[in-house]
Protein backbone atom coordinates (compact mmCIF):
# COMPACT_ATOMS: atom_id res chain seq x y z
CA UNK A 1 0.00 0.00 0.00
CA UNK A 2 1.27 3.64 -1.26
CA UNK A 3 1.89 6.32 1.26
CA UNK A 4 -1.34 8.81 0.63
CA UNK A 5 0.48 11.67 -1.53
CA UNK A 6 0.55 14.76 0.51
CA UNK A 7 0.40 13.34 4.04
CA UNK A 8 3.51 11.99 4.27
CA UNK A 9 4.42 13.66 7.53
CA UNK A 10 1.34 13.05 8.93
CA UNK A 11 1.75 9.13 8.36
CA UNK A 12 5.46 9.58 9.50
CA UNK A 13 4.33 11.19 12.90
CA UNK A 14 1.83 8.58 13.30
CA UNK A 15 4.48 5.33 12.59
CA UNK A 16 7.08 7.23 15.26
CA UNK A 17 4.26 7.39 18.14
CA UNK A 18 2.93 3.34 17.36
CA UNK A 19 6.71 2.26 17.26
CA UNK A 20 7.74 4.47 20.08
CA UNK A 21 4.54 3.03 22.06
CA UNK A 22 3.05 6.59 22.57
CA UNK A 23 0.13 6.27 20.36
CA UNK A 24 -2.33 8.90 21.44
CA UNK A 25 -6.07 7.62 21.79
CA UNK A 26 -7.36 9.25 19.16
CA UNK A 27 -6.08 11.41 15.36
CA UNK A 28 -8.12 14.17 14.34
CA UNK A 29 -7.88 14.73 10.42
CA UNK A 30 -9.29 17.95 9.65
CA UNK A 31 -9.47 19.88 6.00
CA UNK A 32 -11.50 20.66 3.55
CA UNK A 33 -13.34 17.92 1.09
CA UNK A 34 -11.49 15.92 -1.16
CA UNK A 35 -7.75 15.99 0.06
CA UNK A 36 -7.91 11.96 1.08
CA UNK A 37 -8.46 12.52 4.94
CA UNK A 38 -10.66 8.59 5.06
CA UNK A 39 -7.63 7.29 2.66
CA UNK A 40 -5.22 8.18 4.95
CA UNK A 41 -7.60 7.28 7.88
CA UNK A 42 -7.85 4.24 6.01
CA UNK A 43 -3.87 3.83 5.57
CA UNK A 44 -3.03 4.79 9.57
CA UNK A 45 -5.67 1.76 10.22
CA UNK A 46 -3.34 -0.25 7.57
CA UNK A 47 -0.32 0.47 9.55
CA UNK A 48 -1.67 0.09 13.61
CA UNK A 49 -2.70 -3.42 12.45
CA UNK A 50 -0.26 -5.18 10.26
CA UNK A 51 2.24 -7.32 11.44
CA UNK A 52 5.26 -5.64 9.56
CA UNK A 53 3.75 -2.17 10.12
CA UNK A 54 4.32 -1.46 7.02
CA UNK A 55 0.62 -2.13 5.40
CA UNK A 56 2.45 -4.94 3.26
CA UNK A 57 -0.96 -6.14 1.84
CA UNK A 58 -0.09 -9.45 2.33
CA UNK A 59 -0.08 -10.32 5.93
CA UNK A 60 -3.43 -11.53 7.85
CA UNK A 61 -4.70 -8.26 8.96
CA UNK A 62 -3.83 -6.86 5.63
CA UNK A 63 -5.61 -9.01 3.40
CA UNK A 64 -8.92 -8.93 6.19
CA UNK A 65 -8.36 -4.74 5.64
CA UNK A 66 -8.73 -5.33 1.87
CA UNK A 67 -11.59 -7.55 1.90
CA UNK A 68 -13.09 -5.20 4.67
CA UNK A 69 -13.53 -7.72 7.28
CA UNK A 70 -11.50 -6.60 10.03
CA UNK A 71 -13.07 -7.31 13.10
CA UNK A 72 -10.92 -5.02 15.20
CA UNK A 73 -12.00 -1.84 12.65
CA UNK A 74 -15.70 0.19 12.89
CA UNK A 75 -16.76 2.59 10.04
CA UNK A 76 -19.22 4.79 11.01
CA UNK A 77 -20.24 7.69 8.68
CA UNK A 78 -22.91 10.01 8.48
CA UNK A 79 -25.94 8.92 7.17
CA UNK A 80 -27.63 10.32 4.13
CA UNK A 81 -28.82 13.59 4.25
CA UNK A 82 -28.10 14.21 7.78
CA UNK A 83 -25.62 16.79 9.32
CA UNK A 84 -24.65 14.64 12.67
CA UNK A 85 -23.92 11.28 13.39
CA UNK A 86 -26.77 9.71 15.28
CA UNK A 87 -27.20 8.52 18.92
CA UNK A 88 -27.43 5.39 17.96
CA UNK A 89 -24.25 5.26 15.24
CA UNK A 90 -22.70 6.30 18.72
CA UNK A 91 -23.90 3.55 20.88
CA UNK A 92 -22.72 1.14 18.06
CA UNK A 93 -19.22 2.87 18.46
CA UNK A 94 -19.41 2.55 22.29
CA UNK A 95 -20.57 -1.22 22.50
CA UNK A 96 -17.51 -1.85 19.91
CA UNK A 97 -14.75 0.24 21.87
CA UNK A 98 -16.40 -1.79 24.81
CA UNK A 99 -15.04 -5.47 23.50
CA UNK A 100 -11.39 -6.70 23.86
CA UNK A 101 -9.48 -6.59 20.33
CA UNK A 102 -10.57 -10.15 18.59
CA UNK A 103 -7.04 -9.75 16.50
CA UNK A 104 -4.59 -7.58 18.66
CA UNK A 105 -4.55 -5.28 21.53
CA UNK A 106 -6.44 -1.84 19.80
CA UNK A 107 -9.47 -1.45 18.24
CA UNK A 108 -9.97 1.70 15.63
CA UNK A 109 -13.35 3.99 14.58
CA UNK A 110 -13.48 6.02 11.63
CA UNK A 111 -15.57 8.54 12.03
CA UNK A 112 -16.41 9.81 8.45
CA UNK A 113 -17.60 13.54 8.13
Amino acid sequence: MMPVLGHVNVERRFLDALRAGGLHHAWLLHGVRGIGKRMLADRLAALAFCGKRTACGSCHACRMLAAGAHPDLFHAQLPDGKRDISIDQIREVLAFLALSGAEGERRIVILDD
